[in-house]
């Protein structure tokens, strides 16, 4: 089956081969890249560089588990210029990575960045999610200092999200599970933007924070609504004005690519309006306003007059033609995006 993947995947590489020419990052993720054998990675690694000058890329990034770096992994990400990895940490507490379902061990995240750090790999982030169930602010100040003491060019702190069919979801709606309150909450978020500043990592999008120069590039291009391409099963894509996903299933997304090449379900347009704000606001810049309006020819407060509103409410702010959110306004940050919907 995975063999039958892999095949899948490079022939709808293939059929996009002439789509490669301007690309500028690349991003193998969307689960569990690591945990492909060795050969099946290096096969896709090798097709990727007859497509691309993997050398010219401005980022070329992967995510994995932490028990599954090794050093002959790691010898194969940089022998094919990968340049970034992302770690799916999610806690330094081994009680709440078994809740979480993760495979992994806190000491087998110490071993993965020290191998990457022995091999001269240091571009390194490192994912962990906050708010968990029976999360208290001491756990989280631990996980923040284990964090930390790691190293890594890059934190992407997470707010927990409840995702339906999962057990947590299930858990949650037989009440068999208790979420952490709207105050903790907000108070763990806040306690992130004071603490990791402070330790060198600045905040450049709501859950992201990086040594300066460490920003991710490839999703700095989600949030600045740049075209990219999703190959693979549930991949998603952006080319113009208009968005389509892949099939999510294997027996669906194998049919389509025999018959056509590729996996696309369905195609929608895309609201760039909407979305300007929606992605942009996310970031610590903002949106511009000036080439917001030269742009869609629309006045902003015009098309969303709630603007006006969240700025008296202090949970936007003006800054030098950037509209960009205000402390309050991350802390309320769904609140502020109904605005725009």
């Amino acid at each position: 089956m995975m063999v039958q993947y892999m095949d899948a995947m490079l022939q709808e590489l293939n059929y996009y081969r002439d789509d490669y020419r301007q690309i500028k990052t690349v991003h193998i993720g969307g689960g569990t890249p690591s945990s492909l054998p060795i050969d099946i990675l290096e096969k896709l690694l090798q097709r990727l560089s007859t497509l691309i000058d993997l050398k010219s890329l401005k980022e070329f990034g992967i995510e994995a588990n932490p028990n599954d770096v090794t050093d002959e992994f790691v010898k194969l990400l940089m022998k094919y210029d990968v340049n970034r990895i992302s770690l799916g940490v999610e806690s330094s507490f081994q009680k709440h990575l078994i809740a979480m379902n993760r495979s992994h061990t806190v000491s087998q995240v110490n071993e993965a960045v020290s191998i990457l750090h022995k091999n001269n790999f240091f571009n390194i982030n490192l994912d962990f999610i906050y708010a968990w169930p029976t999360q208290t602010m001491e756990e989280l100040k631990r996980d923040l200092h284990f964090a930390i003491s790691l190293k890594p060019t890059h934190l992407s702190f997470y707010a927990l999200i409840l995702e339906p069919k999962t057990i947590l979801f299930h858990e949650y709606q037989n009440h068999n599970l208790d979420l952490i309150d709207e105050e903790t909450d907000a108070s763990m978020y806040e306690y992130l933007l004071d603490e990791l500043p402070n330790n060198g990592y600045h905040q450049y999008e709501i859950s992201n924070f990086a040594l300066p120069g460490f920003e991710s590039k490839h999703n700095l291009a989600y949030w600045q609504l740049d075209e990219y391409l999703g190959i693979g099963m549930g991949a998603h894509s952006q080319i113009g004005s208009g968005r389509f996903h892949n099939f999510l299933k294997f027996k669906d997304y194998l049919e389509s690519v025999k018959k056509t090449g590729r996996g696309i379900e369905s195609m929608d347009p895309c609201d760039l309006i909407q979305e300007t704000f929606i992605m942009g606001l996310r970031t610590m810049k903002g949106v511009d306003l000036d080439e917001f309006q030269n742009r869609f020819g629309v006045n902003p407060m015009i098309h969303y007059p709630r603007i006006l509103k969240n700025i008296e409410e202090n949970l936007l702010v003006i800054d030098n033609r950037y509209l960009r959110l205000t402390r309050k306004g991350m802390l309320l940050l769904n609140y502020v995006e109904r605005s725009f919907i």
